[in-house]
């Protein structure tokens, strides 16, 4: 019997020294991002790491050769000494080499001989890298440590014993390839991006631990548009507008390259799939419609827009409902947040309107309020059958606040435009029908006058900003 508790003595020692062998390594841990990001490092962007040592009493020194690969995208920066006293020392020698990988020694420690008042689980050195901007999307760096050695002080003997090497895996997130409006990055503008769109709602400079970014250049057109992959990759499709945010506006580019299809370079992703839509609000006797009106000189063929709920107290707010402004033909889609309302309502056969109801608010009283509350709006965008997406302004009443557009000439000859108004005008910009800004003037005055000389041969758009809004007029030019 003593034997047996002998040999089960003896196992059981073994079996817990051989996990405390395993378990004295070397652990990096993420200093330029959270938890939540540490599996990915940008193009761009330093990332940096921090090395301890797990599961070492009284170390005074840890040795190791870093190697890691993709230096052609991934540079050493510098470094940081570690943790091991108020005379911590640190040796770091960054080795060139021709095969594409890289080398760092380290030697990092107290600077004192080992004894009992070496620290336990020492940060060792801390070092960062830079990614630059050519790195290869979903490429990884990896990085090994080989033999690594620390020097510990041992029932009252130092000792150098071998570590547990480690590889260490980051995938790169670099640049993309954008389509405007295919949100779910399948090849096809269809329902789902507008699905997706609604999943990814929200996201941008206000997301807490994100990164989200601009395409810079952006342009509603259905061509690849290169930007730097979001934290949340997928979610940097749906960002259609390209200005670093998933709103309804991203909605509006949907809706413009509708049934667009490209054969190349598709990346076959996961999307959401929500192929039915039921957002209809259930309505009662007690339900109060409130129509959102809008009267454009530009006509569009979606729009959406932003509603400010704090002003419905003594209200319970049902939803909304689209109208029948768009043809049969019409996407509408709403959310409710907490302090505001967002809607968006679209014609997918891109036939234009410029003036009616676009969709209802629906509330009703609580506790017997009979006042019809007035209600504020903001973020209100339309998007034209040329891809440009401009500000509108819309209201509640009856009659539109700014009343009717005045008389006004457009004079065209072979040599300038002219435009006069009786209205204050304060801009104009000209496009070219890929939604390229060529021109953009401020205007002092009811008048303004343009050469048109410097335009090739082809169809173009102005849009005038006026004190009664924004006014669109097409014209061609032929040499």
């Amino acid at each position: 019997m003593k034997a047996k508790i002998i040999i089960f003595l003896i196992v059981a020692f073994l079996i817990i020294g051989s996990s405390s062998i395993l378990a004295q390594s070397l652990r990096f841990e993420r200093t330029d991002v959270d938890k939540s990001r540490n599996s990915f490092v940008t193009a761009t962007y330093i990332f940096g790491v921090d090395i301890y040592a797990d599961s070492l009493r009284n170390c005074s020194n840890v040795a190791f050769e870093l190697k890691y690969d993709q230096t052609k995208f991934v540079r050493f920066s510098e470094w940081k000494r570690g943790r091991f006293g108020s005379k911590s020392e640190a040796f770091v020698l960054p080795i060139s080499v021709d095969d594409g990988t890289g080398r760092i020694v380290v030697s990092s420690g107290s600077g004192n001989p080992p004894d009992t008042l070496s620290p336990d689980n020492p940060l060792v050195i801390h070092l960062e890298f830079a990614v630059i901007p050519t790195a290869i999307h979903d490429s990884y760096i990896t990085f090994d440590i080989i033999e690594p050695r620390a020097t510990v002080y041992e029932d009252s003997i130092p000792k150098i014993i071998k570590m547990k090497a480690q590889t260490i895996s980051y995938k790169i997130h670099s640049y993309i390839d954008v389509w405007p409006g295919d949100a779910d990055n399948s090849g096809a503008v269809d329902h789902l991006d507008f699905a997706t769109v609604s999943y990814y709602l929200g996201m941008g400079p206000k997301s807490k631990s994100t990164r989200c970014f601009k395409r810079d250049p952006a342009s509603t057109l259905w061509s690849a548009q290169a930007v730097i992959a979001w934290d949340s990759a997928a979610a940097t499709y749906a960002d259609c507008d390209g200005n670093g945010e998933v709103n309804m506006a991203d909605n509006l580019v949907v809706t413009y390259n509708y049934d667009k299809k490209r054969t190349s370079g598709i990346i076959n992703q996961e999307f959401i799939d929500k192929s039915h839509f039921d957002n209809k609000p259930i309505i009662s006797s007690n339900s109060i419609k409130i129509p959102i009106k809008v009267n454009s000189s530009t006509p569009f063929i979606g729009v959406c827009g932003k509603i400010d709920l704090n002003q419905l107290n003594g209200f319970k707010i049902i939803g909304m409902e689209k109208s029948d402004l768009f043809s049969n033909d019409n996407y509408f889609d709403y959310t409710i947040n907490n302090d505001f309302i967002e809607f968006f309502s679209s014609d997918l056969s891109k036939i234009s309107a410029n003036k009616g109801t676009i969709a209802y608010l629906l509330i009703e009283p609580i506790d017997g309020n009979t006042i019809t509350p007035s209600i504020n709006t903001g973020n209100m965008k339309g998007i034209t059958d040329y891809g440009y997406i401009f500000d509108l302004s819309f209201f509640t009443s009856i009659e539109d606040p700014n009343g009717p557009i005045s008389q006004e000439k457009f004079i065209q000859t072979d040599k300038y435009i002219q435009y006069e108004s009786a209205n204050q005008i304060f801009s104009y910009m000209v496009y070219d029908m890929n939604s390229r800004q060529l021109i953009n003037e401020n205007v002092s005055g009811n008048a303004l006058k343009f050469d048109t000389q410097m335009l090739n041969s082809g169809s173009f758009v102005m849009l005038i900003n006026t004190e009664k809004g924004i006014i669109s007029r097409k014209f061609l030019i032929l040499k």
